[in-house]
């Protein structure tokens, strides 16, 4: 299991890519007080509840996207209650 992060230093900036509302590492960064935390998740569902979350909270800024290696859309499919990317076949979300 992973250890959610609660030791970001007062000032710094942290990046949570794949954000996920249940294991929020977007909370655990703020928790020292952290100057910014940008969180990224493409799931609709999991977008609007980070959203719901975080709000217009100075701090913190949630974005609908996928996090790769290259520009442009990307295929994902759910896998369980996370999404994926799909190399080839069939995709639930572009």
């Amino acid at each position: 299991m992973n250890q959610i992060p609660t030791d970001l230093p007062k000032g710094w900036v942290g990046v949570d890519v794949g954000a996920d509302p249940v294991e929020d590492w977007t909370k655990g960064m703020l928790a020292n007080g952290a100057g910014r935390v940008y969180s990224f998740e493409p799931d609709p569902h999991k977008y609007a509840q980070l959203k719901s979350i975080y709000g217009d909270q100075s701090g913190v800024v949630v974005e609908q996207k996928a996090i790769t290696d290259h520009d442009g859309p990307v295929q994902l499919i759910r896998q369980g209650t996370h999404y994926s990317l799909v190399h080839q076949g069939t995709s639930d979300l572009t």
